[in-house]
């Protein structure tokens, strides 16, 4: 932790990094980039990191005392006015503080309103969320990039393996990353081991993490895809909800998706084709 890539050389199997000031070059036989997203490694390597702006989502949150909330509820708010491509969420700690905070994606607004503002607004201006929140004390922030475009198409060369954020290996519906990146960083672990003492393939690691949350995984992205849609219009996506129902959306937020909604899924890409 707290080292930074600045440059990989095959040949020699080892990277160069900075820990603070000092740069030092490290040899290894095995590399596992956990590089967040837009990973310096896999760019350096020529991975595919499916950089559309659909594909991220800046994220900020801040950790506020001094509110009133139900500490077993979570809240999930979604419109084009507070969170524009995504949504926000007020997550109870407990003792009248929560983790506030949204996710939102560029196509869906227009340039000049930054993610600080739409975030204030959701917590002076909400009609729902703003009494709770309007006289809440900021106790610290933080923000970065969610990847929310499914999993990379290859996560393993013959030395290397990229998990985590790098990866996509986040659920591209609710950017969920935890769960999958501990399953997948797990795996990259049991195969670099075995690749040391074993001799065993990295495409191992590939072929067991899509094993094991992969199709999870492509469904959350199916999900996110016919969202996008909804998404166009406040109306259309209350409508939707309505239609969808509590049952279906349970569904859809644990990442599945019964005959149904597969099938809207497959009309939803259609209707894509021609907007």
């Amino acid at each position: 932790t707290n080292a930074k890539a600045l440059e990989i050389e095959k040949e020699r199997k080892s990277i160069r990094i900075r820990r603070g000031r000092e740069e030092v070059r490290v040899e290894t036989e095995v590399l596992i980039a956990a590089d967040g997203s837009f990973s310096r490694t896999a760019r350096s390597i020529g991975l595919d990191l499916r950089a559309s702006p659909y594909n991220y989502s800046p994220v900020l949150q801040y950790v506020m005392e001094n509110i009133t909330v139900e500490d077993d509820v979570v809240e999930m708010y979604m419109g084009r006015e507070y969170a524009p491509g995504g949504y926000t969420w007020i997550i109870p700690r407990g003792d009248g503080t929560a983790n506030v905070g949204l996710g939102i994606r560029s196509p869906f607004y227009e340039r000049g309103t930054t993610i600080h503002e739409f975030l204030q607004r959701f917590i002076r201006r909400h009609p729902a969320a703003s009494s709770k929140l309007k006289e809440g004390i900021i106790i610290s922030r933080v923000g970065g990039l969610m990847p929310v475009g499914g999993p990379i198409p290859k996560t393993a060369t013959d030395d290397i393996m990229v998990v985590g954020d790098a990866a996509g290996h986040v659920m591209a519906s609710n950017g969920g990353g935890v769960p999958p990146a501990l399953v997948c960083g797990e795996i990259a672990g049991e195969t670099a081991a075995n690749r040391i003492n074993n001799g065993v393939c990295l495409s191992l690691y590939e072929e067991m993490w899509r094993s094991e949350v992969g199709e999870e995984l492509n469904t959350s992205l199916k999900v996110r895809e016919m969202g996008d849609l909804a998404m166009k219009s406040d109306d259309f996506m209350n409508g939707i909800l309505e239609i969808l129902g509590p049952k279906n959306i349970g569904e859809m937020i644990r990442c599945r998706l019964p005959l149904g909604l597969a099938q809207l899924y497959r009309l939803a890409m259609k209707v894509k084709k021609h907007l």
